[in-house]
């Protein structure tokens, strides 16, 4: 790892958080794009994990430079310990030889992106159809600077690690100056996202232009860094969802098309509480291919004797069950301490510290409106998206109180998360009962 790169992001993150109007939302930001918990970023820096999202939340005042140096290079540290994965990347755009003025954004993805997920993403309008349905990464550059600057070698730099890419143009009027670009250089990218422009104020001949090359062309108007931000997410669930596509490699002897297939691992299923009813959960979500994670709350014990369909089983602190969490967006957690403190402070740190999609609360709604009256007394109120991602009551009504019956509620709601599907009666849906794999 390069010393100068190092500094370089360093100070292009202290700086940006140090200006910023919302300086705990921008360290968030910066913090889930290296996919660093709280919990982690906590650890590096030897503080409890609610100093960190004090900060982010706003609950703490802003913070010094000194503070904002420290936070920095934990993220950093980490990031080195795990590989440096994204401060390579952000050398990727310096070997390169740009200035940030041109490039804003170069990121390989760790698996292909279906096409219309990398335009959902952007928001974008597709206008002209191309010849391939993915791409393996995206290049975000200034329209203006890229034209007037660089040269037809420097051009064909910003293809990264493959031309199977998206390459998005920033302040663009109407699209003349990037098509007539992609005339002349070769090889094209697979899609071209004019930033900044509806489609009704594109230029005429840019449709006909991009089908002679063969590229999808879209339009775009939504915010960058927002847009950003979620392709990051939608790459990684294009990993964890197992996606197949075709990818080409750039060899002296000619393009050597690969075809690249994922592997879906098993859903997580996070348990908070070690009662007996814990245990029947544990054991239908074994059952049904989860890997069950069992976390004992505070002086419980971690009896993995206890809950032998258990794949993991840890005592924690219910404001570090965050720690726990592998992979947010295939995690889907269960309370059931049976304390509302406990619960309620589980809850918090899931939802502040992951991105977990699902939280299955165990009680009536009269313990969930308590929990969430005590939560505002302690200055946290619940937004609109994170009680998205709660269900209270937990389970499907399945008309059976006994442990058993409860059980199996719990474990079919959180397989039907899971699996995208509404968790209602077969003869009610239309077409197959059943999901099968397939290609699109």
């Amino acid at each position: 790892m390069t010393t100068t790169v190092r500094e370089d992001l360093a100070h292009r993150i202290a700086g940006e958080v140090t200006l910023s109007d919302d300086p705990g939302a921008t360290l968030k930001k910066w913090r889930t794009d290296f996919n660093i918990s709280q919990t982690e970023l906590a650890a590096q820096l030897d503080v409890s994990s609610s100093v960190i999202s004090d900060y982010e939340s706003g609950r703490r005042e802003s913070p010094g430079i000194g503070i904002v140096r420290r936070l920095v290079t934990a993220l950093l540290d980490v990031d080195e310990a795990r590989g440096g994965s994204h401060i390579r990347q952000y050398g990727r755009v310096l070997s390169a030889g740009f200035e940030s003025d041109i490039v804003h954004d170069l990121r390989e993805y760790p698996a292909a992106l279906p096409l219309d997920d990398f335009y959902d993403a952007l928001d974008a309008t597709e206008v002209s159809e191309g010849k391939w349905d993915y791409v393996n990464g995206h290049t975000v550059i200034n329209s203006i600077q890229t034209i007037t600057r660089l040269s037809n070698e420097e051009f064909y730099r910003l293809y990264g690690q493959s031309t199977d890419r998206g390459l998005v143009f920033t302040n663009v009027s109407r699209g003349e100056g990037p098509l007539v670009a992609m005339r002349v250089v070769t090889p094209t990218p697979n899609a071209v996202v004019l930033h900044g422009i509806d489609a009704d104020d594109l230029w005429e001949h840019a449709p006909a232009l991009a089908e002679i090359d063969g590229f999808s062309l879209a339009t775009s108007t939504r915010d960058l860094d927002d847009a950003l931000a979620e392709l990051r997410e939608a790459a990684e669930t294009a990993r964890n969802a197992g996606t197949s596509a075709l990818a080409s490699v750039d060899r002296e002897a000619g393009d050597l098309r690969v075809f690249v297939d994922g592997i879906e691992p098993a859903p997580e299923l996070l348990l908070f509480g070690a009662e007996e009813d814990a245990n029947a959960v544990a054991g239908f979500g074994a059952e049904v291919g989860f890997r069950v994670t069992v976390a004992s709350p505070r002086g419980g014990r971690a009896d993995a004797e206890q809950f032998p369909r258990a794949d993991r089983v840890r005592a924690t602190h219910p404001t570090d069950i965050d720690s726990l969490v592998e992979t947010d967006g295939r995690t889907y957690a269960v309370l059931l301490s049976h304390n509302l403190v406990d619960d309620r402070l589980a809850l918090t740190a899931l939802l502040e510290g992951t991105a977990v999609p699902y939280i299955g609360l165990m009680g009536p709604r009269k313990r969930f409106e308590d929990l969430r009256e005590a939560a505002a007394e302690d200055g946290k109120t619940f937004t609109g998206a994170e009680l998205d991602r709660v269900s209270a009551p937990v389970g499907l009504d399945l008309g059976d109180g006994t442990p058993t019956g409860i059980a199996m509620s719990i474990v079919s709601e959180a397989l039907a998360a899971a699996n995208g599907a509404g968790g209602g009666r077969l003869s009610e849906r239309s077409g197959p009962i059943h999901r099968r794999p397939g290609p699109d």
